[in-house]
This record gives structure tokens, C-alpha cells and sequence, in this order.
């Protein structure tokens, strides 16, 4: 019995050890030298029954909100596609190579899907930078996590604000491909927030990605962002923007008084004055920079800042009544 067990022991070890193999640079160059030879066409897609469509499982995961402009109708954020998908003229048996069981192979070496901003909001460009490379294994099913900044159009709506809310979408065309050629998947149905920071004056309540085919020509990729003002992040940027308003205000009617020293003063400076570059926080001033007010402008300042203060308020509750009387 003994015996049997040693046996069983010998048996098991040597097979562990036959199959422990070691991976080298000589493996992987080889494997990158085998993979793409004369036959290997990038231009074509993955498919040998080319009637068939190419499934690509597609992801949106969100960084940043960085321009929700009002005024212009730009809407951009930051951001990375999570594109997967299976070409058979890729795959190895790692056994071959040294147990190799995965690579990286440059974008521009391998078909893949490239996709542009169908509703930009400057200029038509191919999304993500040459610098993102794809990861293969050895079944033949690729990665690529491409990141790039997203600038669109958007309608917005400020007659409710500051209880303003917005819906914003990304369209994304895959570049060269017809609507039969391309099957979109996804396992989620919306962005993915693992990495994203909320914070600033936004905050996202609502997203989705969707794809829809379009005259039965091409498919669109569709990322819906719904954004809601954040009170508290407004009421900080007005009282940050009245205190660069006051300074500014303070500076440049210090520079139009008519006396000898402000009248050296050339152009440029007044306009800086005037452009908040010289409006510093009164923490990095020091005592001997900061200029001594009379008592009748201080009073005059403070009732300006009062007249604002009361102005807002007054907006805020017209809107709130508004609102409403308008809800549903």
C-alpha cells in the first residue's frame, strides 16, 4: 500500500514538472513573427465568412465632467471605450510558445473598429491616440481600452435654472463599416463609474449606452449623459465670481483716479486690473500691499454686495415658484 502511494506521488510530480515551461523573449518574438505573416491582411475583418458581422462588446467607462457650457452648447468629458471582440487569425497554442498566453500588439498592426464623434463640437477625428495598444490571448479575443476626450453639441435648457437639469449624448460611428458588418453587445447598459469623480457643479443622475441602426445603412453607439446642477457648487461659483467682480471693481476704480501716480499708469496694467490678473486672495497679500480704504467706500461696497445678494434671491425664489407651478 505504501508502495502504490510512492508510486502515485512519482507520477504526479513528474507530469507537473513536464508541463512547467519557462517564458522567454524568444517565445514571444517568435509568436509575433508567426502571427503576422504574408496572410494576414489587417484591412479585412475577422471573419472568414465575411457575410457574417464582426460582435464587438462595447463599454463607456466615465473620468471627468470638463465643459458643460451653456452659452457655446459644449458638452466634453473624458473617458475610455472597453472594446472586445475575436479574430481567429490571431489565436496560438501557447504550448508552442513557451506557454506564452497573451500579447500586445500596436492598433495600427490589427483590424479593429475606430469610431469618430458623429455630432462634434470642433472637428471630425478618429477617437483615442496610437498610443493605446490591444491585448490578445491565445484564444484569438482582444481588449482594447481606448481613452480620449469627447467633445459634443448639446441643447440646453436654463429656464429653470439654477434647479436645471440636462440630457447630453455622444454618438459614435464606426469608421468604414456597414450595418450588416458590425453587431454591437454589451453586458451593461449604462456608463461605468468605477474610476469617475464627482465634484464641480454637476452631478450625474441618469446615463445609458444604446446603438441603433440608422437607414438601414450603419449602426450608431450612443452615450446619454443626464446631468443635474448642484446648488451648492452654484452658490460657490457666483460668491467666487462676486469676489473677483468686487476686486476687480475696487482695482480699476483705484487706477481711474486723477492723480499723478495713477495717471503713470500705462494701458496694459489697467487692463489687467481690470481682468481679475491682478486680483489676488487677501492671504497671499501683505499687510504693507493691502490699500487703506476710506470708510464711505468700504459702505459703498458692502451695499453693492447687498444689492446683489438680494437680486439672487429673488431670482431663486421666482424661479422655485416657477417651477412649481409648472411641475406636473
Amino acid at each position: 500500500m505504501e508502495t502504490t502511494r510512492v508510486f502515485v506521488y512519482v507520477v504526479v510530480l513528474l507530469f507537473c514538472v513536464d508541463n512547467v515551461q519557462c517564458q522567454t523573449r524568444d517565445d514571444v518574438d517568435s509568436l509575433y513573427r508567426d502571427l503576422f505573416n504574408t496572410s494576414y491582411n489587417p484591412l479585412s475583418r475577422p471573419e472568414y465568412n465575411q457575410s457574417k458581422p464582426t460582435v464587438i462588446d462595447f463599454e463607456f467607462h466615465l473620468l471627468s465632467f470638463v465643459t458643460i457650457d451653456e452659452t457655446k452648447g459644449v458638452f466634453s468629458v473624458t473617458g475610455f471605450l472597453s472594446l472586445k471582440w475575436t479574430d481567429p487569425r490571431l489565436a496560438w497554442n501557447p504550448r508552442d510558445y513557451g506557454m506564452t498566453t497573451s500579447i500586445i500588439l500596436p492598433r495600427n498592426k490589427v483590424w479593429k473598429p475606430e469610431f469618430i464623434i458623429v455630432n462634434p463640437a470642433s472637428s471630425l477625428t478618429l477617437f483615442g491616440p496610437d498610443e493605446f495598444p490591444i491585448r490578445y490571448t491565445y484564444d484569438g479575443k482582444s481588449i482594447w481600452n481606448v481613452g480620449d476626450l469627447m467633445e459634443a453639441v448639446c441643447e440646453y435648457d436654463v429656464t429653470k435654472f439654477p434647479f436645471d437639469k440636462h440630457s447630453c449624448e455622444i454618438q459614435l460611428f464606426p469608421v468604414g463599416t456597414l450595418a450588416h458588418e458590425i453587431e454591437f453587445t454589451s453586458t451593461r447598459t449604462t456608463v461605468g463609474l468605477t474610476s469617475f469623480k464627482e465634484g464641480g457643479e454637476w452631478s450625474l443622475i441618469k446615463s445609458e449606452v444604446s446603438f441603433q441602426e440608422r437607414l438601414g445603412l450603419f449602426k450608431l453607439a450612443f452615450i446619454d449623459f443626464t446631468v443635474r446642477r448642484r446648488l451648492v457648487a452654484s452658490w460657490q461659483s457666483i460668491i467666487k465670481n462676486l469676489k473677483k467682480w468686487e476686486c476687480s471693481r475696487s482695482k480699476a476704480s483705484d487706477s481711474d483716479r486723477d492723480s499723478p501716480e495713477n495717471k503713470a499708469v500705462n494701458e496694459e496694467q489697467i487692463e489687467a486690473i481690470r481682468t481679475d490678473e491682478t486680483c489676488v486672495s487677501s492671504e497671499e497679500k501683505t499687510l504693507e500691499e493691502v490699500p487703506i480704504e476710506p470708510p464711505w467706500r468700504k459702505v459703498g461696497h458692502f451695499l453693492d454686495i447687498i444689492f446683489f445678494v438680494v437680486t439672487i434671491t429673488l431670482a431663486i425664489l421666482i424661479s422655485m415658484i416657477f417651477f412649481i407651478s409648472t411641475a406636473p
